[in-house]
């Protein structure tokens, strides 16, 4: 499998579960990972609305989608093992990507 593109969405075994389940993340990492095509950033989603939480729109796919309308989560960043990536479900647009990571950076930074 070659590396995965900023704006993937993939499916990837959910990191806090009691049992192990995929989930669907979104890559926000792009080339300038130092372990791009190893390892990628990538962010939760769920299909639980929140607050904070950024809408996947069905005109923000760009191929693909999800089976159920879907929110990215900012505040649960998670580091992605390339070979533990299952499979993938699209692509999103660059707008909802960038807003998704502007979104993160803002929890870290402040």
């Amino acid at each position: 499998m070659s590396a995965i593109e900023r704006g993937a969405v993939v499916e990837y075994p959910a990191v806090f579960a009691f049992e192990s389940y995929p989930r669907p993340y979104l890559i926000v990492s792009n080339e300038s990972h130092p372990f791009h095509g190893e390892e990628y950033v990538g962010l939760a989603i769920t299909t639980t609305e929140h607050d904070a939480a950024i809408p996947i729109d069905d005109d923000s796919w760009v191929r693909g989608r999800l089976p159920k309308r879907s929110f990215i989560k900012p505040w649960q960043p998670t580091l992605l093992k390339h070979d533990d990536i299952e499979d993938a479900f699209g692509l999103l647009d660059t707008p909802v990507v960038d807003r998704a990571s502007r979104a993160l950076a803002a929890l870290i930074t402040g």
